[in-house]
């Protein structure tokens, strides 16, 4: 019995031991601990932190920190490989004008290149800056610099490109017609007269005065049936057509075959007029800025079909510290086709994962297209980290040959930093974007874009039926030689009606008075003479009050072709400055251009021509 615990003890010691055995059992395994190296890897949540204390900062009015905080949000973001931080470019830019306003000129300017710098893809940005430039400093030659990176903004980035195309589309197009709805004018002031003396000749009592009124009503019929602006256009340069020369007539014919290509243009782009909601644009978002969850959700449902969207929230996870998404990503994208970028991204994430060996091999491979320096950069960072020093430098030196900048900024030779805080992403090519979004628009998505364009243009006529009539009448227009006998042409003296079909077109007065054999009475011939000169008179002077409109002046005298190109570069200024205010149907960017820029480009379009018709206006 001296032993009588013994038991009890035993007991103890088993229930202790088969508790720790379940505990362990249900217990998932701690994960191995993470190099240093690896956690420390930048991610957007970093770059959300340094926002927020920025903005904190400031409200403190502790500007100097908040300067700092902002030097280390362009560290992430060069880090992360993201383009564009919008909010806070759009925040500096709007801190810039305001310092600017206050007379702080320096940190005025400083904010709005930092402002350029975190949104490069704004071209307005780029413009203000330029003009901050001159206005403040004088600094000519670092304004056109900044000019210059305006305009290649222009056509940088995916959603820049799309823009270009759909506003180079819609500013020719509204240049066209509006060229067109004024040689129209034009037309009806030197045909306009014919037209009513002819009516009131074939429809008894009627005067011309009153013929010219059924002209202008038969002209405007096509409003009162409900149909838009160009069924107007296109009939009354039908009804013109009837009476204009033959080198007028080419000017109408190709009118109306613009007005098909228009059409044809319409049809082919009508994704970019649904730019905003497309896909593509959800995919460039995710690549190039900061993301919302529904962007990144949308990219996440086409993953399955389309490698770049994979690839895109392949970046897009390891941005945000997910590796183990990232690899899944990548290694889908690589799937449909072992691109560098591809093989680059997927072998960054394997080395931060800790298996650098699968690493180098994909590294190996992407160096093999040739066609980027990442790889190779990345590749020679590794080598020179693990003491193959040769290796690693020559790398290097492969990767500096295709892309010294970017050799420049990792800093590949740099000792003390890890290597994987200097591996660099790959971008992912923007270039297949804009043809996935020309081709992978439906018809659903399509005809509710071309029915609202349709509608504006054309009224309640269908757009099947209004081109075959534009056809129609370029045949008609084509058969005729020198128009149709039962309308008017102007008399070569006097401008006067006269009957078409004569080898020598003439009034019935000027025929009497110049042209028959017997003597005219010398008051007669006297009373002509003079109302020649005075209708010459008044064409002259008609002709000077138009040509400060350039072109409208040569299409008075008789010079349709010069006429209507310089109208026609004309058109393209008034449509350049006008079109993103008046008549866009796609508000999907949120950059402003200057108002004063676009004035100084559409300025420089049209004073050339408009000197050039004023000189032979006036001067003769």
């Amino acid at each position: 019995m001296r032993y009588w615990w013994r038991l009890p003890a035993l007991g103890l010691g088993l229930l202790v031991t088969l508790g720790a055995i379940s505990s362990s059992w249900s217990q998932t395994p701690e994960p191995p601990p993470v190099h240093p190296e690896f956690a420390s890897l930048p991610t957007l949540a970093d770059l959300d932190r340094h926002l927020t204390l920025r903005s904190e900062e400031r409200r403190r009015n502790d500007e100097s920190t908040a300067d700092l905080e902002l030097e280390n949000v362009f560290r992430l973001r060069e880090a992360l490989g993201l383009r564009s931080l919008a909010p806070l470019g759009i925040a500096l830019r709007l801190e810039g004008r305001s310092a600017l306003a206050s007379g702080e000129v320096e940190a005025g300017l400083t904010r709005l290149a930092q402002a350029a710098t975190l949104i490069p893809d704004t071209p307005g940005v780029h413009y203000e800056l330029a003009l901050a430039q001159v206005h403040h400093q004088g600094d000519i030659p670092q304004a056109v610099r900044s000019l210059t990176r305006g305009v290649e903004a222009r056509f940088r980035g995916f959603e820049n490109r799309a823009l270009l195309l759909s506003d180079t589309l819609g500013v020719l197009g509204a240049a066209w017609l509006l060229a067109l709805a004024l040689f129209l004018v034009v037309q009806l002031i030197r045909y306009l007269d014919m037209a009513g003396h002819d009516i009131a000749r074939r429809i008894p009592g009627v005067t011309r005065v009153q013929g010219w009124l059924l002209a202008v009503l038969l002209l405007f019929a096509p409003v009162a049936l409900g149909l838009g602006p160009l069924p107007l256009l296109v009939l009354g340069l039908l009804l013109v057509g009837l009476y204009q020369t033959r080198r007028e007539r080419v000017v109408t014919i190709a009118g109306y075959l613009g007005i098909l290509a228009l059409a044809g243009g319409i049809y082919a782009s009508a994704p970019l007029l649904s730019f905003r909601d497309s896909d593509a644009r959800a995919i460039h978002i995710v690549a190039t800025r900061l993301a919302p969850a529904t962007l990144r959700a949308r990219a996440a449902a086409l993953a399955e079909r389309d490698p770049e969207a994979a690839f895109v929230l392949g970046l897009d996870a390891r941005r945000r510290g997910d590796l183990a998404s990232a690899e899944k990503y990548y290694r889908r994208a690589l799937e449909a086709g072992r691109t560098a970028p591809r093989l680059n991204n997927l072998a960054n994430v394997l080395f931060w994962r800790q298996q650098p060996e699968e690493a180098k091999k994909l590294y190996a491979e992407a160096i093999k297209l040739g066609t980027h320096a990442e790889p190779a950069l990345n590749l020679g960072a590794v080598l020179i980290e693990v003491g193959q020093t040769a290796e690693g430098r020559a790398q290097a030196s492969a990767g500096r040959a295709i892309d010294p900048a970017m050799a420049e900024a990792m800093k590949v030779d740099l000792v003390g930093v890890p290597a994987a805080r200097k591996l660099r992403d790959a971008p992912y090519d923007e270039g297949v974007l804009l043809p996935m979004l020309l081709t992978s628009s439906t018809d659903g998505q399509r005809w509710p874009v071309l029915e609202d364009v349709a509608v504006r243009l054309l009224g309640n006529i269908p757009a099947s039926a209004f081109g075959a009539a534009v056809l129609l009448f370029i045949v008609l227009l084509l058969a005729l030689k020198d128009g149709p006998s039962l309308v008017s042409t102007a008399c070569e003296r006097c401008g006067a009606p006269a009957q078409r079909g004569k080898v020598e077109p003439h009034c019935s007065t000027c025929c009497a008075v110049f042209l028959e054999v017997s003597v005219a009475d010398p008051k007669v011939r006297f009373k002509k003479e003079q109302e020649i000169r005075r209708r010459r008179r008044f064409e002259r002077w008609r002709e000077r009050l138009l040509c400060p409109i350039a072109g409208c002046g040569e299409l008075v005298i008789g010079n349709p072709l010069l006429g209507f190109t310089l109208l026609l570069v004309v058109s393209v200024a008034v449509a350049h400055f006008s079109w993103l205010q008046s008549y866009g149907f796609y508000p999907w960017t949120d950059w402003a251009e200057p108002e004063s820029f676009r004035l100084v480009v559409s300025g420089l379009l049209a004073v050339p021509v408009t000197v050039i018709s004023l000189k032979r206006g006036l001067v003769g």
